[in-house]
């Protein structure tokens, strides 16, 4: 059992230490991407941005599933590498048909496997609803700069900050109102 344990902890351990470091390695590609948050975003390269991060953490996890199925193939949990590879598969993102199932007393290794796919996919949408703010709040920066050069004050004193002028400023102008009616209706919005 003590045997079980250190192995269910070492693919645990495994398993977050290949999300961690896909994760870094698409970060480092970001970062250096032309949608990065310190370049105005262009259109094509933000999209090609939403489409292969998205794609590349499923590249991450389809490993992190291979390395459970090669686990359940090595302690011989089943007769072929198909069977394992789906019930890793099935157990990672926590579909769990339960039409192939693990032996006895491997039994825990279920849970423990859609566990992982659980934690490790929250860090995956959480890293690109990260990376989706990131481009979001640059386009919002490219805004403000954009309606500070058409003439209007860069002096944003009255609304509190730059952002908080961006905000209302934003929000207003798809409604048909100028910058100015948000100085009159500032106490509506707070």
């Amino acid at each position: 059992m003590i045997g079980k344990a250190l192995m269910a902890l070492g693919m645990v351990g495994l398993v977050a230490g290949v999300h961690a470091a896909g994760l870094v390695i698409v970060l480092r590609a970001v970062v250096l991407s032309k949608a990065r948050p310190r370049i105005t975003p262009r259109f094509w390269s933000v999209l090609w941005l939403f489409i292969w991060v998205p794609l590349t953490l499923i590249v991450i996890h389809l490993f992190e599933i291979g390395l459970w199925a090669l686990f359940f193939r090595w302690q011989h949990c089943f007769l072929d590498s198909g069977s394992s590879l789906y019930f890793a598969g099935a157990s990672y993102t926590t579909l769990g048909y339960g039409d192939v199932v693990l032996p006895d007393e491997w039994r825990l290794f279920g849970p423990l496997t859609a566990l992982t796919g659980l934690l490790t996919s929250g860090l995956s949408v959480g890293f690109f609803v990260a990376v989706v703010g990131a481009v979001y709040q640059s386009a919002i920066i490219r805004d403000s700069s954009a309606w500070a050069s058409q003439g209007n004050s860069k002096d944003t004193s009255e609304y509190g900050s730059r952002a908080a002028a961006t905000r209302k400023y934003r929000g207003d102008r798809h409604i048909g109102r100028s910058p100015a009616d948000v100085s009159n209706r500032e106490e509506e919005w707070q």
